[in-house]
């Protein structure tokens, strides 16, 4: 039963700090942001389309899980001065299809303060399968690999006359034109951004923790057979596998693996090796666990 219930507007993130959070009508609004929808009189642009991602997720991230696709030009009512301005331009995209621009240009009373030119090779290298490498470690945390994200942003200075800051976005497609959040800062002041990427790494770090490493190992490092005679008919394969032990040594120990023989003679053999990730304990948990179920291929 409940029997007192009080709802709270987050204050501003500060005194002449002007932050906009773009999506849907009705989508969530990261605190001390304002909401900036496609009916607002700032956006122009001919395929407005605001997108929310985040009914597919346990916990999204109220900044970047949602925002506006398609926009040609944003009218900034700044007052006059120096100011940074910060662009979060990712859309994280549904699990059938990325979206994909490979070109994007972003300009600020007609002066290009950021150009990207991908051709499809780089994107697949860059973008689609980007952090397949990615290290994880029992240090990791989800803001690391999931959160954070520097080159989704965008940050240049502008200077305002007083008039409206008119921000052009030009590209190859209308998801070259996405935006999910603007923040703009007088130039005296940049540490807001850190604040807020504080508070972000914080609300990743409650609503996406990572379950203790209980298959981590201590010690030396170690790298040793699980059986020690393999037996098998000519012209057919078999498997050996080894056990790795990192142990507790800072970095990444060098593990060198000898290319077998038999009779002298060199065989023809596959590495396989396993890498940590960081994934669901289930579908529906926002707990993450080490896994090394992930094979990789030499």
């Amino acid at each position: 039963m409940i029997q007192d219930v009080s709802v709270n507007n987050p204050p501003p993130l500060g005194k002449g700090i002007f932050a906009w959070d773009l999506g849907p009508v009705g989508s969530a609004i990261w605190p001390g942001f304002k909401p900036l929808t496609p009916d607002s009189p700032l956006l122009a642009g001919h395929y407005l389309q605001g997108i929310d991602r985040s009914a597919r997720m346990q916990a999204a991230d109220a900044l970047t899980f949602d925002g506006i696709r398609g926009i040609e030009t944003v009218a900034l009512p700044l007052p006059a001065g120096k100011w940074n301005i910060t662009l979060w331009l990712r859309d994280p995209g549904e699990w059938e299809y990325l979206p994909h621009p490979l070109e994007r240009e972003i300009r600020v009373d007609g002066r290009t303060v950021f150009q990207q030119r991908r051709n499809p090779q780089v994107w697949i290298d860059e973008v689609y399968l980007g952090r397949q490498n990615e290290k994880v470690s029992p240090r990791s945390s989800s803001w690391d690999h999931f959160g954070e994200r520097r080159s989704d942003r965008v940050t240049f200075n502008v200077s305002s006359s007083g008039k409206p800051v008119l921000l052009s976005l030009l590209g190859d497609t209308s998801d070259a034109q996405f935006v999910s959040a603007i923040l703009a800062v007088p130039a005296y002041n940049p540490q807001v951004l850190e604040m807020l990427t504080r508070q972000r790494k914080l609300w990743w770090d409650r609503n996406w923790p990572v379950a203790d490493w209980t298959k981590w190992p201590t010690g030396q490092p170690r790298l040793s057979a699980r059986q020690s005679n393999w037996v098998a008919a000519p012209d057919t394969s078999v498997l050996v596998t080894f056990d790795f032990e990192q142990g507790n040594l800072p970095g990444a120990p060098l593990v060198v693996v000898n290319q077998p023989q038999h009779l002298g003679k060199r065989l023809h053999t596959d590495w396989h090796w396993s890498q940590w990730q960081l994934t669901r304990t289930h579908l529906s948990s926002t707990l993450l666990a080490p896994n090394d179920d992930y094979f990789r291929h030499a």
